[in-house]
Formats: structure tokens, C-alpha cells, sequence
């Protein structure tokens, strides 16, 4: 189909009625549709600082794909490696939508800059533009049309499961304030311990005003709050498991492993399609489901495609870390750690 049938329109705030009515109907029948690739983007407060935007691909009228994402400085960037960005409609010719979607997002950004684009799939209309490919490790990704029963047999682990229920824990998605705050104390407390920034109380509370898109599980121990985990979704498309924090002292209950139990439980009765566990640890594959590779395609035009080669450097430095043995890492460590220790007295 020829190039000129696709046409595309950029919108940098939430949508009207007409095109949000239209997205939500393309949404329906998209492949992995996610809440990221949703008009609720823009409601999102960790992009509202980041000039979000979503280049909508049409044809004949209708809304055939959806590329959302931010620019910062001069980087242009759609996703990360456990969550694309893009939806396309299955059984298509996506070349001419996939090309009109690559073209609204590298007009977003200044052309010194730097486009990165994660997607679902390898596709040759990135290299036409320019683009670089890097194929990622991806996530296990769980079809949940086999239904609770035949997911539960796929699980590797199911007596932790058994042992959680046996123990006395429950499972319950949260719907007040006070639960919300509770969790909020325990997942301050998790990130605190490793570095990690923490959200304020008042905008992680925000997050789950809109109950279309995210829910938390938590998890209770003789009626304590002791473990939460949170899912992104968009109605009949994907469930991605976006966060978990708990309390440590509590880890032999097993309740991360109820709680993804009863988000499987939940996604499957609520007519999702799939549930895309986040990352492909031994965490994550123990709940059956395939690994599925995504993709990561950079287009550098800064001079001298600077930013491509720092990461190439990067890329050096870690394979040959990866390759010094074990025991010369630690004196290496051990010296840093020595070094950094005398320079601050």
C-alpha cells in the first residue's frame, strides 16, 4: 500500500473526544496495547516534565498505530527494553505506518540530536530511516487466554504458593487512602535502603486515583501490610507488572509469589490478553510464560554521532569487566573502596 495513504497527527496533551474515541478504538484491536500507548500518557506525572507526545499514524481514517514518548534536552526517547511504546494493528502492512510513525517522532526533536525507539519486534523500516539495532533480552511475557488452571500448572514453583496461602497470608487490591499511605511508608522504606529516589506521597497516591490503569495487590500478614505490587494495564490489551516492595522480614511468608498469583487470577477474569512480567529473572520466569526479545533502535545525528560513541565505549568496558575473573574484581573493589575511603579523610 503506498506510502502517501498513511498520514499522521501529533498531540502533545491529552486528546479531544473524536481522536480520543478513535484511539481507543484502534487500542481494541492493536497488538500488545499498553497504558503507555494510551491517551492516560498524559495524565502520567513522571512524564509531565519531559514534553510528552504521541504520533498517531491514520489511514483511510482510522487510527492503525500508535508511537508515544517524551524529548528531553535533545533526546527523543520511546520506551525502555521491558516496556515499547508502540502498537500496531495485527495483519497489516506496517511498513508505510511504522516509516510515518518514525518520521512524526524525529521531528519532535532537534536534529543534533539523539532518537530511541524500543519496540515489540525487529523491523526493517528503523534501518531504512537510519536506525541502529540492538536486540535486547526482553520479558517473559504470559497469554493469559490459557485461563487460571493452565497457567497454575505452568508455574515452577507452586508450592511456594501453597505454603504462602497455608501460612495464613492474604491477597486484596487496595482501595483507600489509608492502605495506599501504608504502602507508600513500605515502599519508601525499600527504596531508601537502595538508593533509589522516592515518590512523593502525594503524587504515588495520584497514580492510583484512576483505577482504568493501575491497581495495587497487597499482601497481609495477621492483618498487616506486608508486601504490594503494582500493575499498569490498558483494558483488554496488556497487564504489566510495573513494581514491588515489602518487608524483608517477612520474605520466608513467600508473598511476592501469592501476589503474582492473584494479579494472574485477576488479569485472566478481567479479559486481558497478556501479562507482561517486567524482566526475565528467575523471579520472572517461574510463572511460566515465554521470553520475548524486544528491540532498541538509536539514531544518533549529534556531530560525530558523539552519543553512539560513548556507548560503544561503554559497551567495551562492560564486556571486558565481564571477562576479569572474580578474584581480581574484588582486589579491585577493594582497592577502590580503600582509595575513595582515604581521600575523604
Amino acid at each position: 500500500m503506498p506510502h502517501s495513504t498513511v498520514a499522521i497527527k501529533v498531540v502533545t496533551t491529552f486528546p479531544d473526544r473524536s481522536t480520543e474515541s478513535a484511539w481507543r478504538e484502534f487500542l481494541n484491536n492493536a497488538d500488545f496495547p499498553s497504558h503507555y500507548t494510551a491517551p492516560e500518557f498524559f495524565l502520567e506525572p513522571r512524564f509531565r516534565g519531559n514534553n510528552p507526545f504521541a504520533v498517531l499514524a491514520y489511514r483511510g481514517g482510522s487510527i492503525v498505530g500508535v508511537l508515544t514518548g517524551t524529548v528531553t534536552g535533545k533526546d527523543v526517547l520511546s520506551g525502555q527494553e521491558s516496556s515499547p511504546q508502540i502498537a500496531l494493528l495485527p495483519g497489516q502492512d506496517a511498513g508505510p505506518v511504522l516509516a510515518r510513525l518514525i518520521e512524526g517522532a524525529l521531528g519532535r526533536g532537534p536534529r543534533a540530536g539523539r532518537t530511541e525507539i524500543c519496540s515489540w519486534r525487529e523491523m526493517e523500516a528503523f534501518a531504512a530511516a537510519g536506525f541502529r539495532c540492538q536486540e535486547l533480552n526482553g520479558v517473559v511475557m504470559i497469554d493469559l487466554s490459557q485461563g487460571p488452571t493452565a497457567l497454575f500448572r505452568g508455574f515452577s514453583q507452586r508450592s511456594n504458593i501453597t505454603k504462602a496461602m497455608r501460612s495464613g497470608l492474604e491477597v486484596a487490591q487496595a482501595s483507600s487512602a489509608e492502605e495506599f499511605g501504608a504502602y507508600w511508608e513500605i515502599y519508601a522504606r525499600w527504596s531508601a535502603d537502595r538508593g533509589f529516589a522516592v515518590v512523593p506521597q502525594v503524587e504515588f497516591c495520584e497514580l492510583f486515583a484512576r483505577v482504568d490503569n493501575r491497581r495495587l495487590f497487597l499482601a497481609r500478614y495477621e492483618g498487616k501490610i506486608i508486601a504490594g505490587s503494582v500493575v499498569r494495564f490498558n483494558r483488554h490489551g496488556l497487564l504489566e507488572y510495573a513494581a514491588n516492595s515489602s518487608l524483608p522480614q517477612f520474605q520466608q511468608l513467600r508473598a511476592n509469589d501469592l501476589l503474582q498469583w492473584r494479579i494472574i487470577e485477576w488479569g485472566a477474569a478481567e479479559g486481558l490478553r497478556w501479562y507482561s512480567m517486567g524482566g526475565t529473572s528467575f523471579f520472572h520466569q517461574k510463572f511460566g510464560g515465554a521470553t520475548r526479545a524486544t528491540f532498541r533502535y538509536c539514531l544518533d545525528r549529534s556531530f560525530l554521532r558523539r552519543h553512539d560513541r560513548k556507548e560503544q565505549v561503554l559497551t567495551l568496558a562492560r564486556r571486558i569487566w565481564k571477562s576479569v575473573p572474580a578474584g581480581v574484581k574484588r582486589r579491585l573493589l577493594d582497592l577502590r573502596a580503600n582509595c575513595s575511603g582515604a581521600s575523604a579523610k
